[in-house]
């Protein structure tokens, strides 16, 4: 049957070249934390009961609050949670697979090893199977979401990469302007000589790509606010990138 009406994707830290900052702050003393801290205690005792998007959206918002949720007296309910979104990673939408990346990377999880770098690598073969019905927001999400969990390390993921970098050039002219800016500051991410993985740098240095989002990004500049145009800038600087865009509106 029909899924349940979904929650929106959040956007990705406004400015990701600083360190990720989780858009709320429930201090100790908010009254409401009692009630988050119940809950992601629930949480762990009926986590095998959880859908896909139910588990996509709960580490969506445990990442977006905050919290001392993520301290180690509750580091069990997010593995728990890793565990259910592994076992049904082969069933994860496009959104849920943004949402649950961009999660692991405002949570700062460790991707080396363990579960979560097996998670990691379910969605990333589940994305690169379901590519094409990724929205730009997705798109520009999950890349974000890639090149904040490498840090400068390779994670081997070259193949989601090409397959989004693919949908991306195919879907460009439904790109935002703040979209194609944090897709350029990701492939700018990716694409960095940190990164060891050379199939990565060579799939975000498409120049036709990158030429249609620099473009997406010069006609609605004026409307682009600071972060959006550091995004772009950043992107741009790190590739290198010598685009020939048409100086007309």
């Amino acid at each position: 049957g029909e899924r349940g009406k979904r929650l929106s994707i959040p956007p990705p830290s406004p400015a990701p070249i600083a360190a990720t900052s989780p858009p709320l702050a429930f201090g100790t003393r908010n009254p409401n934390m009692v009630l988050v801290l119940a809950l992601t205690e629930q949480t762990g005792v009926t986590y095998q009961h959880f859908k896909p998007q139910e588990v996509a959206n709960t580490l969506w918002a445990l990442a977006t609050i905050g919290v001392p949720v993520l301290s180690s007296s509750n580091r069990h309910v997010i593995t728990k949670l890793v565990s259910r979104a592994l076992t049904l990673a082969p069933y994860f939408n496009s959104q849920d697979i943004s949402n649950t990346l961009w999660a692991m990377a405002v949570m700062r999880l460790q991707v080396e090893a363990g579960p979560d770098s097996a998670l990691l690598q379910a969605l990333s073969q589940q994305a690169s199977a379901s590519a094409v019905t990724f929205r730009p927001k997705e798109i520009a999400i999950t890349l974000w979401a890639l090149a904040k969990l490498q840090a400068g390390r390779p994670v081997g993921h070259s193949l989601m990469a090409e397959a989004l970098c693919n949908r991306a050039r195919a879907s460009a002219a439904s790109f935002s302007g703040s979209e194609a800016a944090i897709t350029l500051w990701a492939l700018g991410s990716l694409g960095g000589g940190s990164v060891v993985d050379t199939d990565v740098p060579h799939v975000t240095r498409d120049p036709s790509l990158l030429e249609a989002l620099a473009r997406k990004v010069q006609l609605q500049a004026s409307g682009l606010n600071t972060d959006s145009v550091v995004n772009a800038l950043h992107g741009l600087a790190s590739l290198n990138a010598h685009l020939q865009v048409s100086q007309r509106a």
